[in-house]
């Protein structure tokens, strides 16, 4: 036992002195030459308080519902693994910080208070119902990947771009997402204006307030934690960081299950070069995080990972457990529960994650008998699952009523955006719903060759946007391994369940969806689990299959960090990806230079700053008064108020206060690119509007203008 300990030991220490490695080896890839790999670690470890608390608590709450559902005697195991708990504690939190943050919690003595009140409660849950591992009852079920840590090591590379991403200031990286223009303009930017606000609420100018907000929710609660929005900003990349992490454990978790299962099917009498569980999870969790699509993504501050967490305990909940009987209530309730959680944090997680999933629940429902050694006939079992799926359809429905309800009291469109105009113009609305929407049947194969299959690889992005290999060859290599595995009888059901879900959430996406390539992320744990069941034999081939699985896995997860090193601004026609750590004070204009943050930051006190074509406005020392595209900002009804004419258009705006104005041309001009911007805004007005106002400075393509003054200058 005590050499088992140290190798364990001697495992994790290798896998976090590489990591650290890795950090400071990233730390230098800056032009200034100033190394930010310990800068990164202090404001890591700075920045995951409220973070790691947020998911402790969350863990907390799911030992407390596992329990109270009784969930482990439904599906007739003895222990629910904790990546499982943690899944479901996740859903939980994310549940109740929507409520809360819909209710005014969050606004109640700034927030600060009630915030850490919920936390403390979801670690009342873990102090009550949490078991040591030394003292928990021995489990046929695997809890987690936590053994086989030799193998931990190969996801240094991974992990250290994920930190480094994580705690670079967002607007920075990446530039396939335009410097995380989604998060400047609503990720992040609706938590800061719902904490000022002190509720979550459906803001008339940002369509993407009438979306669920799950994760947002749950970035607010982080805001109101710290007590500002702006100093939260890491705090909440790194709770999706955190996110993406535990995905990657509960792959693992899924890909040990499978193991297991099979392992039950065809008995004792199995050969040697069978993998074992925990050497399978290793490779999964590691194909998983090595996907460089998890490490974009799951550094900013989005919203996929929430998906692929509840995605994977989704399917745990269906393949997990041979003798499961899953026709029990509280199974389908902890199915609503993920995939309602799924759904909050992204809409497209209803096509993606919660009907596909279902399917495959509905096929083990059928397939297997129940455990109770009462088997009932095919036309009961039928009639048992319908009756489980409208149950599960109705929880999942009122699971959401914090979105439709609010949606249903702002605007009259409590299911926006899957349909109605959620307070939009019809033209407008109309408008949203086609750039939403699927696209026709001939650019079907253009779409899955160019944004999956070989995405990056060949050809080039749409309208000339960033193109990079983030899918690398996963489809590919799933697939193939998919296949391989239905040629053998252990794992030929599973393999062609996970087979048969990557094709419906590929359908999906293209009949349901915009089919934009990192949409199709839910499809990474059913990719990364395949190959897993099949490199995982390699470790039984005595030291050198062991080697050469860790080969893999290291040259996989190093994908991640070429990413991270190839990517950045480009200053001087080099990548500066690591000067974005740190960035913030420049970002919100502290620092003094001839920038349009410092200029935002100078203006005098009680200036009202209204924008055409600036969304992503998170870093402002301001809210002004900014719009979305699809919505009506100050300035853009101005200019619909003045008729074309700049001095009735700049008259509107005084009228209303406004005492600055910013137009970013380039916005501008890329919306009216893609058939989104609103047709009375044409470069006419918007030069007859710019010509009435007093110009104060050119900051690249964007102008920043004030709405009266003295005197009236030239722009440089």
């Amino acid at each position: 036992m005590a050499l088992v300990v140290s190798k364990s030991r001697l495992g994790w220490l290798l896998a976090s002195g590489l990591t650290l490695a890795w950090v400071f080896l990233g730390g230098r890839l800056t032009l200034d030459e100033i190394p930010r790999g310990s800068i990164a670690i202090i404001r890591c470890v700075g920045h995951s308080m409220g973070p790691l608390a947020w998911m402790l608590s969350a863990f907390g709450f799911g030992l407390a519902l596992v329990r109270g559902l009784g969930l482990s005697r439904a599906l007739g195991i003895s222990a629910i693994p904790h990546s499982v708990t943690l899944a479901i504690g996740c859903a939980l939190m994310l549940l109740i910080d929507v409520i809360a943050g819909t209710m005014g919690v969050f606004g109640i003595g700034g927030g600060q208070l009630p915030a850490a009140a919920l936390i403390v409660v979801g670690f009342i849950g873990l102090w009550r119902n949490f078991e040591a591992p030394w003292l928990a009852r021995a489990s046929p079920e695997p809890r987690a990947p936590s053994s086989a840590p030799w193998l931990a090591w190969t996801m240094a590379p991974a992990i250290a771009a994920l930190l480094l991403a994580a705690t670079s200031a967002p607007g920075w990286l990446w530039s396939t997402e335009f410097g995380g223009y989604d998060a400047l303009s609503y990720h992040l930017q609706l938590p800061r204006e719902w904490l000022a606000r002190g509720a979550i609420a459906t803001l008339d100018y940002n369509a993407y307030s009438s979306f669920p907000s799950f994760m947002e929710a749950a970035y607010l609660h982080i805001m109101a934690l710290r007590g500002s929005a702006h100093g939260a900003a890491l705090d909440a990349q790194i709770l999706h960081s955190l996110m993406a992490l535990a995905a990657a454990s509960m792959t693992g978790t899924l890909a040990a299950s499978i193991v297991t299962r099979s392992r039950r099917g065809v008995g004792e009498d199995r050969t040697r070069d069978e993998p074992t569980p925990s050497t399978v999870a290793w490779c999964a969790a590691a194909i998983f995080l090595g996907t460089p699509w998890v490490i974009v993504t799951g550094s900013l501050a989005y919203n996929e990972m929430p998906m692929a967490l509840m995605l994977g305990a989704l399917l745990w909940l269906a393949l997990g457990s041979a003798t499961a009987d899953l026709q029990r209530l509280r199974v389908w309730a902890a199915f609503a529960l993920l995939g309602a959680a799924a759904i909050g944090a992204k809409l497209s997680a209803a096509v993606l994650v919660v009907a596909p999933a279902g399917v495959l629940l509905g096929l083990c429902v059928l397939r297997v008998p129940t455990a109770t050694g009462n088997p009932r006939t095919p036309l009961a079992r039928c009639t048992r699952l319908t009756l489980l799926a409208i149950a599960a359809f109705l929880l999942i429905a009122l699971l959401l009523a914090p979105w439709w309800i609010r949606g249903a009291l702002a605007n009259g469109s409590p299911f926006f955006p899957l349909f109605g105009d959620g307070g939009l113009s019809p033209e407008r609305a109309a408008v949203f719903h086609e750039a939403h929407g699927p696209g026709p049947m001939s650019s079907w194969w253009a779409a899955l060759r160019d944004q999956y299959l070989l995405a990056g690889i060949v050809g080039e992005g749409p309208l000339g946007e960033p193109w990079r290999p983030f899918w690398s060859v996963l489809p590919w290599i799933g697939g193939a391994c998919g296949l391989l595995l239905i040629a053998s009888k252990p794992t030929r059901t599973p393999a062609a369940m996970l087979l048969l879900l990557v094709g419906l959430q590929v359908i999906a996406w293209l009949l349901l969806t915009h089919a934009k390539g990192r949409f199709l992320l839910p499809t990474a744990v059913p990719l990364a689990v395949l190959p897993a069941l099949v490199l995982g034999s390699l470790a039984r081939q005595r030291l050198l299959g062991k080697a050469a699985l860790a080969a893999l896995l290291a040259l996989w997860s190093l994908q991640g960090f070429l990413c991270f090193a190839s990517d950045g601004p480009t200053i001087d026609g080099k990548g500066s990806p690591a000067a974005g750590i740190g960035l913030e004070v420049v970002l919100m204009g502290e620092v003094r230079d001839t920038g349009l943050p410092s200029e935002l930051a100078r203006l005098p006190s009680g200036s009202r700053v209204a924008t055409l074509g600036a969304a992503a406005v998170f870093w402002w020392p301001m809210i002004p008064g900014y719009s979305t595209v699809w919505n009506q900002g100050p300035v853009t009804r101005a200019i619909h108020q003045g008729e074309g004419d700049g001095v009735a258009s700049v008259a509107a705006l005084r009228r209303e206060g406004w005492t600055h104005v910013i137009i970013d041309r380039t916005m501008l001009a890329v919306w009216q690119r893609s058939a989104w911007l609103d047709p009375q805004l044409t470069p006419a007005r918007v030069d007859s509007l710019a010509s009435a106002l007093t110009p104060i400075g050119r900051y690249g393509s964007v102008e920043l203008y004030a709405v009266s003054s003295p005197e009236k200058v030239d722009l440089p």
